[in-house]
């Protein structure tokens, strides 16, 4: 990891000097537009992983209360691209019962393709799971999900 957002009690701090250029467009890209007075915050973690063949700087962005049963938990995958970043998987979830924040943990290349496939944490309230996003005819995609590791509900 590069970067994970700084927490202060028990919240992240949604500070500019610490997103890369073009950050509030993803921020766009990701707002659901929940009810009005729904308290969302920008936050989440940077590695670097080979995309279209060249290492690139990857940020996973939550926008969302981190507090999973507050509202919806909308998260994308970008990739920096000097001013600007590029959105490469958005993920806006409906109502589900079983809602969680996202975390980039790691890349690798699992299928040889010469593309990294991506490792997110979605960490529930009181437990882990782990998808696999993948480019798959030219287009990133979920294309795994573990169990999930927690109390049983």
């Amino acid at each position: 990891k590069f970067s994970e957002t700084k927490w202060e009690n028990l919240l992240p701090v949604e500070d500019p000097a610490n997103f890369p250029a073009g950050y509030e467009s993803a921020k766009q890209l990701l707002d659901d537009h929940p009810p009005e007075g729904q308290q969302r915050f920008l936050y989440g973690t940077s590695i670097e992983a080979i995309v279209q063949g060249r290492l690139s700087k990857l940020w996973l962005l939550n926008y969302s209360h981190p507090d999973t049963t507050m509202g919806t938990h909308p998260w994308g995958v970008f990739v920096e691209d000097g001013s600007r970043l590029d959105p490469l998987y958005i993920f806006k979830p409906g109502n589900s019962g079983d809602p969680y924040v996202a975390y980039l943990v790691a890349s690798v290349d699992l299928n040889r393709d010469g593309a990294d496939e991506l490792l997110i944490e979605a960490s529930y309230r009181i437990g882990t799971a782990y998808k696999v996003i993948s480019k798959v005819g030219g287009k990133y995609q979920e294309t795994f999900t573990s169990y999930y590791r927690g109390p049983v509900s």
